[in-house]
């Protein structure tokens, strides 16, 4: 996903543009008559930080496995220190 936000606007009104990432033909506009898939964190599924998108909506959600937050610390405790790149894939305008 390719996400593309102005902060001059209102929030609710800051997304210019969202491109999914297709394998064939790379990145592609979001289409609004589409059902997407995502995977999310259980901290952002469960409203956290204000982001209640998916707590309204009618859509269901699915949970499993153990928590994100376990996972990335049992990761980094086995691997060592994590590396930072930036992708582009969310830019402001």
């Amino acid at each position: 996903m390719r996400i593309i936000w102005d902060s001059s606007q209102q929030p609710g009104q800051r997304i210019v543009s969202v491109a999914i990432k297709d394998q064939h033909q790379g990145y592609l506009p979001l289409q609004p008559d589409r059902s997407y898939r995502i995977i999310v964190n259980d901290y952002m599924v469960q409203g956290g930080d204000g982001y209640n998108l998916l707590t309204n909506q009618s859509q269901k959600t699915f949970t499993q496995g153990p928590r994100m937050d376990d996972i990335l610390a049992d990761y980094i405790a086995a691997f060592g220190p994590v590396s930072v790149e930036l992708e582009g894939r969310i830019a402001q305008k």
